[in-house]
């Protein structure tokens, strides 16, 4: 499932013809516009997961399926492809095991790595000499935060987040 941050007014476009835009977000509610065609269904609620009668009845269905294709071939073929069928699910079944396995062994790896202080992703940039002087003078009102930023050589996005990295960890210092 994908996650992403969004702001009112930002649009998102899935499957190459279904547009979602964000009217408004407050608080806990979100407005939304979905522009999708008639044979996409969009249905408000939570997510369903599928239930254990659906997907029996999806298997059986299936199985039905199967069975039609190879009655149509030679009963020693039709068997050969049936075993090798069979033998491919248990191989996705074990394989979707071991790879939820290792999902839950990597985040719990990852969890221990940061319970001991353990910091990942890209290090931050070394901050410009005059990046405190620009700082003052942006949150002292005699600069902007593009002026201040434009002065260190930084992008104004750049500046701010430093800013408040700064700002907070001189807080906790405190």
């Amino acid at each position: 499932m994908a996650s992403i941050s969004v702001r009112a007014g930002d649009c998102l476009t899935i499957g190459g013809d279904t547009v979602v835009q964000i009217q408004r977000a407050r608080g806990e509610q979100v407005r939304l516009s979905i522009d999708a065609p008639e044979e996409v269904s969009v249905v408000r609620g939570a997510a369903q997961e599928p239930d254990e009668a659906e997907i029996q009845d999806r298997l059986r269905d299936l199985a039905r399926e199967i069975v039609s294709d190879l009655s149509a071939l030679e009963a020693a073929h039709s068997k050969e492809l049936l075993g090798a069928f069979v033998s491919e699910l248990f191989l996705s079944v074990a394989e979707q095991s071991r790879r939820e396995e290792r999902r839950q062994k990597q985040a719990q790896g990852i969890a221990a790595a940061k319970a001991r202080g353990v910091r990942f992703g890209r290090p931050a940039p070394p901050l410009p000499d005059n990046f405190d002087e620009a700082h003052r003078a942006w949150r002292s009102g005699e600069l902007t935060v593009r002026e201040a930023a434009d002065s260190c050589g930084m992008s104004h996005s750049s500046f701010y987040h430093a800013a408040v990295r700064r700002e907070r960890s001189e807080e906790e210092a405190v």
